[in-house]
């Protein structure tokens, strides 16, 4: 069963899963191996020195804090009194609709905008 086919730039969507048939080594006829791909929800950080601001990415987790990145769904500002949160509630649903898991810090985020 070939996996679904990838988005523009090279990378699956979360919760793709790639099925391949293989050859076992010993034992049985057929051996199925599964490659699920891990896609996180996490903050990437842009700010200036001593004044953090973060982006709320979607990323694959092999990548860099502040490297490559899939999608932008929002932003966190720590400096202000209160911090401030915006965070595209649709795009973050259909992201871990499709598997994608936030960070602790994310979820902490997600709960207060009420989208979790």
């Amino acid at each position: 069963m070939p996996s679904a086919a990838s988005n523009n730039n090279g990378i699956h969507p979360a919760g793709v899963v790639q099925i391949d048939l293989i050859k076992p080594q010993t034992g049985h006829k057929h051996f199925w191996r599964i490659f699920t791909m891990a896609v996180k929800i996490r903050l990437r950080r842009v700010g200036a020195k001593k004044a953090p601001f973060y982006r709320v990415v979607v990323a694959d987790s092999r990548f860099p804090r502040d490297g490559r990145f899939i999608e932008e769904i929002g932003t966190y500002d720590p400096n202000q009194e209160p911090s401030e949160v915006k965070i595209d509630a649709e795009k973050a649903k259909a992201w871990i609709a499709n598997g994608a898991q936030p960070t602790d810090t994310v979820r902490v985020l997600l709960k207060k905008s009420n989208i979790l």
